[in-house]
């Protein structure tokens, strides 16, 4: 893993501003949790960290690199893990169910 910062981060949609100035830093082995409403900006932010977006201002640092104009194959490189989610007709429970079956020695 590496280490994530974002330095002023903005985004920008006409006139929607999407993220605004957003800074923070997740140390190597770090787990981070996003929460807001719907809209507030979370996944705009995920997007430009991975590479997926471009920010309106601001920097992403890997490792102390700046790889804001980097195309997210080389942000991979350098240290980001690929962002996941889970299939949108999917909830929570039936995720993982499959994990509790196994762990109750069922198949």
């Amino acid at each position: 893993m590496a280490t994530v910062e974002v330095r002023g981060l903005t985004k920008q949609f006409d006139e929607v501003r999407a993220v605004d100035g957003i800074d923070m830093i997740a140390q190597d082995g770090e787990f981070l949790v996003l929460l807001g409403p719907s809209g507030c900006g979370k996944t705009t932010l995920m997007r430009m960290i991975a590479g997926l977006e471009r920010p309106t201002s601001g920097d992403v640092v890997i490792d102390g690199r700046v790889v804001t104009d980097l195309p997210p194959r080389a942000q991979y490189r350098h240290g980001l893990p690929k962002l996941c989610a889970l299939p949108a007709p999917v909830r929570g429970e039936e995720h993982f169910l499959p994990f509790t079956c196994r762990r109750n020695g069922q198949a």
